[in-house]
């Protein structure tokens, strides 16, 4: 087995894959060198664009040795499958996430292929490169109305930075989904968190206050939670993450000392 696939989840967009991975038969990370874009390479995990009939999609390769994979994968579980799982069902559910197509098994691990949001970049990248106010807004709106809508799903992110909310086509997409998880206890105190990384990014990247209101009014309309009672709760999370990163962001000033 070079570089041939083994289709898990998605059939038409496995095929497709399938037919492009036989050639030239190179091995999976030289065939990835060639075709796509590097957008991170780290952790055992390799993400890069990719277009297919004139579409814009992300590959995403776990790397894992072929026997520790083929089992888990072929049974539908394990992280692969269980991300991509999650991505179909938040976007059934209104959330906007990257369109998951397909999922493959191949010699080196696992790919995932799901559809690319080419046009802009995530939060850190968007954000510093200096948005006008009115787009800056928008930006904090859309995210607190996609988390809103992740929560009300029944889902927390788990790893809701900056980094895991894309910019495009102005609407916030959530990415990153291998720490979702439909938790069945804690699940207030979870979403919280979410709220609470968020806010951390924010106050790092300078965000006033003013503009952090912004989020949080989106998430309690669409949410319909009490805005105090989400204040009072986000207030607590993010104290104990302001402790934790003290060191690696001692400037960090805060979002919810003016209301």
């Amino acid at each position: 087995m070079i570089n041939r696939a083994i289709v898990i989840r998605g059939k038409t967009w496995g095929a497709r894959l399938q037919r492009r991975l036989d050639k030239p038969p190179v091995g999976i990370d030289k065939w990835l060198q060639q075709h796509t874009t590097p957008i991170k390479d780290e952790g055992g995990r390799y993400v890069g664009h990719y277009f297919m009939r004139e579409m814009s999609c992300y590959l995403k390769l776990y790397r894992r040795p072929y026997y520790l994979h083929v089992l888990p994968t072929l049974m539908r579980r394990g992280l692969p499958v269980r991300t991509f799982n999650t991505a179909i069902f938040l976007a059934a559910n209104g959330v906007p996430v990257s369109r998951a197509l397909s999922c493959v098994l191949v010699s080196t691990g696992v790919i995932v292929l799901s559809e690319g949001l080419y046009q802009g970049g995530n939060y850190f990248e968007v954000w510093q490169s200096g948005p006008a106010e009115a787009e800056a807004r928008q930006m904090m709106r859309e995210a607190g109305t996609s988390l809103a809508a992740m929560h009300k799903a029944g889902y927390v992110h788990g790893d809701c930075h900056w980094n895991s909310l894309l910019w495009s086509e102005q609407q916030c997409f959530l990415v990153n989904l291998e720490a979702a998880r439909k938790p069945r206890f804690k699940r207030a105190q979870r979403s919280l968190r979410d709220l609470a990384h968020f806010a951390l990014d924010a106050e790092s990247e300078g965000v006033s206050a003013a503009l952090f209101a912004e989020f949080i009014e989106a998430y309690v309309f669409v949410t319909g939670e009490n805005r105090d009672d989400v204040i009072a709760g986000l207030q607590v999370a993010l104290e104990r993450l302001r402790k934790k990163h003290a060191s690696k962001a001692p400037r960090l000033g805060s979002l919810l000392s003016k209301r």
